[in-house]
């Protein structure tokens, strides 16, 4: 490894360590500033080309399956349970079987793009491919991080792009022909379905609800539940500072008569209810909450009692966004409503709507500046004067 070194300006020294070249034949190097005097300067660098080639002797002959490993380590700590898990499992079905010995100074873009062509060519769908992508183009970025490699193959790879699909708007009278089966098949989750369209809540979210979560039309996201490894786990909302909106009335008187039944049946049983009973969950004692697979599971019997087809429970939350959207209710409060990260998602998603509500705009243009009432400026007869 070769150093150098370069007084800025007094006292104030930059130092320098060649580490080879990356994939694309460019020269890497490593930079580190340092004060004081020559000698400080002489020493630090010293120590700085020593802590390069420990690296590289390390790192060289690692792989991307060791990469992957260290990496999924810090993931295990600071993302989702179901975050994480989904990271392994794709790490282990896709990524090390087919790139797992291949060594860190190695792998390139071009080898990532071929994988991407292969994992296409077995049909995984171009999204399925990205999600691929960002798992190792997380790992890689850590990587360089840690100094073992210089720089990201995977901030040159391609990708497949992923089209968002156009989505059909929900249909409501499809929705309340399963709300009457539901009613008949689950009283016990009668209300579920009427509070998941009004609220927009992801199914998470709804298995997720205390007591102390709605308190009159006010309710609160603090929680999702998931399933990991067969567990039933509780973890932050996608939006992890959570979320606040306002229910209407009717379901507001929902959510008081669940509560008002789950205290009946547990008196009656003389069973204790805890302290914060869970909303929906599908035990008397109230005491654990529901698996979200079940609630699915229980919309789709439903759904199949019925002639409607392939309407999902998730769909009442599109079709909660579809009905503001069409009434005209801003894109922000929409997508605050469903806990969107930013406002493109939501624009993205429902683009069906929004471009319902194009025909309106364009109507109200049109009035504004064709209305053959009004003058030549569009403003009428009225003088300047009279403005």
């Amino acid at each position: 490894m070769r150093g150098s070194m370069r007084e800025k300006k007094p006292g104030v020294w930059q130092l320098r360590v060649y580490c080879g070249r990356n994939t694309a034949g460019r020269q890497v190097m490593r930079h580190r500033t340092v004060r004081g005097g020559r000698r400080t300067a002489e020493s630090a660098l010293a120590t700085f080309v020593a802590e390069v080639e420990a690296q590289h002797r390390a790192v060289p002959e690692g792989t991307l399956e060791h990469l992957l490993e260290r990496w999924l380590d810090l993931v295990d700590r600071d993302r989702s349970p179901t975050t994480a898990a989904e990271y392994r499992r794709l790490a282990d079905k896709r990524v090390i079987p087919a790139l797992g010995a291949k060594r860190l100074h190695r792998l390139g873009p071009a080898d990532l793009d071929a994988f991407y062509t292969a994992l296409t060519d077995e049909g995984l769908s171009p999204s399925s491919v990205r999600r691929v992508h960002a798992l190792i183009s997380r790992a890689c970025a850590q990587a360089v991080k840690w100094g073992w490699m210089a720089t990201n193959p995977a901030a040159r790879a391609s990708p497949p792009v992923v089209r968002p699909p156009e989505r059909d708007a929900p249909d409501l009278d499809a929705a309340l022909t399963v709300f009457a089966a539901a009613d008949k098949l689950h009283p016990e989750l009668a209300g579920l379905w009427r509070l998941a369209a009004a609220s927009g809540l992801r199914r998470g979210e709804l298995a997720g609800l205390r007591w102390s979560d709605i308190n009159g039309q006010e309710l609160r996201v603090r929680r999702s539940i998931a399933v990991v490894k067969g567990e039933i786990i509780e973890k932050e909302p996608k939006t992890r500072q959570g979320r606040r909106l306002l229910l209407p009335d009717a379901a507001a008187q929902l959510v008081a008569a669940r509560k008002t039944w789950q205290k009946e049946v547990a008196a009656e049983l003389d069973v204790v209810l805890p302290d914060d009973p869970w909303l929906w969950s599908l035990r008397v004692e109230a005491n654990r909450p529901p698996n979200p697979s079940s609630l699915t599971e229980a919309w789709n019997r439903a759904r199949d009692a019925t002639k409607v087809e392939g309407f999902r429970l998730h769909d009442l939350r599109h079709l909660q966004a579809t009905i503001l959207i069409d009434a005209g209710i801003p894109l922000p409060v929409v997508s605050q409503r469903l806990g969107h990260a930013n406002l493109t998602t939501t624009a993205n998603i429902y683009t069906h709507a929004v471009a319902a509500r194009d025909s309106e705009a364009a109507d109200i243009a049109g009035g504004a500046f064709f209305d053959e009432d009004k003058g030549e400026d569009g403003n009428g007869d009225q003088d300047d004067d009279d403005r």
